[in-house]
């Protein structure tokens, strides 16, 4: 029997926190391994059923923000290494050892190291500490033996950084998606009274890089077209106070308040029951490297607009409807002509139906990739 150790200290909101609750359970399915889960000391309130092939072993911050992390990354992870004397190393969030004394697999899931569209909007400040982030994260790939990402848009956002990386280094795992039902929550979601239909939803937090500046001048392109609509945006101030200030303020100045509502953040339950009661799902995120609620909308047979990137097409693939990336008349035009297409809804479904998304099948390709590097 093979042992591997997990660090995934940082895995305590958003996506990172959702993979883990869904990875946690699917190791159950590879009896032949042992996993120990170096996490943060909250997770086991959270992360579900643990598998007797799994160990939960929390880890006290060290403080210090990211000094501390990179002490966990680069000292502290190294010295339980060497006691707990693993087959391999699996870095689950991006960070890792610069050097360790066992074969590694990295895997790279945040996107904003490598983004052009955020690194340019960024403040200087911001830029710096991306950048510095980045390097930390080279580090760790380039002492791995496998690199892996939910896409391959995300590997080649990597490798225009790092091109001396060996592309037979790159494993795509695309993340596994509950199918609809299984997260279903009985919570009713109260919507603002009197919202237009068709309601369009744009089901994420608020972050620069997530696109709601293109979202806006849609939603007053749409207004100014005649379209009516109610468009929904599951934000609060505390995901980005200054952000949300200026997303609040540019909904009054334009008027868009019988149109634009900010209903607050969901949790992950609630988020899947409100998808089959809204018209569309808009996703003008700029900078994903996988991107959830595409698949998690189609999952439950509704259609999908989506800014066009790489990312986002890789995901969507022919199940959603795409347009100009930063371009708010194109986006109106795209979500008009999807609202009045009869197949839309079909067609998405059908698209989710033709791949397996499921945990298990994320369990054998992991498994597979275990196998490769320890052999």
């Amino acid at each position: 029997m093979r042992h591997v150790a997990i660090t995934a200290v940082g895995a305590q909101m958003g996506g990172a926190r959702r993979h883990l609750t869904g990875f946690v359970p699917a190791l159950a399915a590879l009896p032949d391994w042992t996993f120990e889960i170096f996490c943060a000391p909250e997770a086991p309130q959270w992360v579900g059923t643990v598998p007797r092939n799994v160990r939960l072993t929390p880890v006290t911050s060290p403080g210090l923000g990211a000094i501390g992390r990179v002490w966990w990354d680069q000292v502290a992870l190294g010295q339980l290494l060497a006691q707990r004397q693993p087959d391999l190393l699996v870095s689950l969030l991006n960070f890792g050892p610069a050097r360790c004394a066992v074969p590694q697999i990295n895997f790279q899931r945040n996107p904003l190291y490598y983004c052009d569209h955020h690194l340019r909007s960024s403040g200087s400040a911001e830029r710096m500490i991306a950048i510095l982030r980045r390097w930390l994260c080279i580090l760790a790939m380039r002492n791995s033996a496998r690199v892996v990402t939910p896409t391959a848009g995300m590997w080649e956002m990597i490798k225009r950084y790092v091109p001396e990386l060996p592309d037979d280094r790159s494993v795509v795992l695309p993340h596994a998606v509950d199918p609809p039902g299984i997260t279903a929550s009985s919570t009713v979601v109260r919507l603002p009274d009197g919202a237009p239909r068709p309601w369009l939803l744009y089901p994420s937090h608020a972050a620069p890089h997530k696109g709601f500046e293109v979202l806006l001048r849609t939603a007053r392109a749409l207004r100014e077209s005649g379209t009516r609509f109610a468009l929904l945006l599951t934000i609060e101030d505390q995901d980005w106070p200054a952000g949300v200030r200026a997303i609040r303020e540019r909904i009054a100045s334009w008027n868009l308040q019988d149109c634009v509502f900010v209903i607050g953040r969901l949790a992950q339950a609630e988020m899947i029951a409100l998808y089959p009661k809204v018209d569309l799902i808009v996703f003008p995120s700029l900078c994903e490297s996988f991107g959830f609620p595409i698949l998690e909308a189609m999952a439950g047979g509704r259609p999908v607009v989506a800014a066009g990137t790489a990312v986002n097409r890789e995901v969507g693939g022919a199940g959603a409807s795409y347009y100009a990336a930063e371009d708010a008349l194109d986006a109106a035009n795209v979500i008009r002509a999807v609202l009045q297409d009869a197949d839309a809804s079909a067609r998405a479904q059908r698209y989710f139906a033709g791949f397996d998304w499921s945990w298990a099948r994320y369990a054998r390709d992991f498994g597979a990739l275990l196998q490769a590097v320890v052999k």
